[in-house]
């Protein structure tokens, strides 16, 4: 694997890691696979190093993600309101772009923080910041902690930091992926565990909500010069359906399988007059994640989200002229 530009703040990290007893964790507002992955990783080690350890619950956990997180008793969470149970620890941030992506957790509770995140858009706020962009996933940072501590993987760990990588590769198919993605997903998978779970569970089932769902996506899309592809679906809809945020996932990934269209963005107001945006991209040129932070959110070149507050409509039309701008 290549020599680590982070090799220092990984020292300091684990030097601050050993030194401290107790010990909160957080990731990111509406979990991905990479940030609950690569937390319940982290947790599952410094239970083995017996540290009093936390994991500050911000915001719900989709179901279809028990498969990582039944690895964490329910004991080690604690909500952002506890914060006796909080205050003092060392927090260590796990796959946030900035510390606003914390939701409602104020970071000053805790006197020390170490950041370890792969977002190119983030913006570091620890007193150590362990950043790699060219990293898959922020879990191949965190393997890459854990083998300059030395510590060995229990298949639990391997497992969960195989989730996380899988997850933000697209099952090792995004642009994102390099040797070094492949060397330490050989690593995990040599400590034992069925891999054959993760992109099942990540890729292949859906419920029935979210197919139906997908299909009403499908059926209503709007194309504009075969680059640009689109759904909008208000909140009169999501009340009606009774659906949630884990109800989307993955599903505008769906828009660019529709050849032959390069950028694909979903708008879902989940709340009145508050939209969520979530775009993909098949090409580097088309870089949605310097088109989130127009909108204050964030994410890689090829995927990314923000949330809008304002008229659903207007928020359409402010951000397809964006796009469309980009794509001239």
């Amino acid at each position: 694997m290549k020599n680590d530009p982070n090799m220092l703040e990984m020292d300091l990290a684990i030097q601050k890691i050993k030194e401290e007893d107790k010990i909160a964790l957080i990731c990111h507002i509406n979990p991905d696979a990479d940030a609950l992955g690569s937390t319940a990783a982290m947790y599952l080690m410094l239970k083995e190093c017996g540290k009093d350890v936390v994991w500050i619950q911000n915001d719900s956990v989709a179901g279809k993600y028990d498969f990582i997180t039944r690895y964490v008793e329910k004991e080690g969470w604690v909500q952002v309101e506890e914060k006796d149970r909080i205050k003092g620890r060392l927090l260590v941030s796990i796959d946030c772009g900035d510390k606003e992506r914390h939701g409602d957790f104020q970071t000053d509770l805790c006197p020390f923080v170490i950041d370890i995140d792969h977002h190119a858009s983030g913006q570091p706020f620890g007193d150590i910041n362990i950043i790699d962009p060219s990293a898959s996933a922020s879990g191949e940072i965190v393997f890459r902690l854990f083998a300059a501590w030395g510590r060995d993987l229990t298949k639990e760990i391997a497992f969960c930091l195989y989730s996380a990588i899988s997850a933000d590769t697209g099952n090792f198919k995004f642009s994102n992926v390099t040797k070094d993605t492949f060397l330490i997903a050989s690593k995990l998978k040599e400590v034992g565990f069925d891999h054959t779970v993760v992109p099942k569970i990540l890729f292949d089932e859906m419920d029935q909500k979210s197919a139906k769902l997908l299909g009403y996506i499908l059926s209503n899309y709007h194309s504009e010069q075969d680059t640009l592809i689109w759904i909008s679906v208000d909140h009169d809809f999501i009340t009606k359906h009774q659906l949630s945020g884990p109800d989307f996932d993955g599903l505008v990934s769906y828009l660019l399988r529709i050849v032959p269209h390069k950028v694909a963005v979903l708008f879902r107001e989940m709340e009145k007059d508050v939209a969520n945006l979530s775009f993909r991209s098949e090409e580097d040129r088309f870089d949605v994640g310097e088109l989130a932070s127009r909108f204050h959110g964030g994410g890689h070149k090829r995927a990314a989200g923000a949330v809008i507050e304002g008229k659903l409509d207007q928020t359409i039309s402010m951000v397809l002229s964006e796009i469309r701008d980009m794509i001239k």
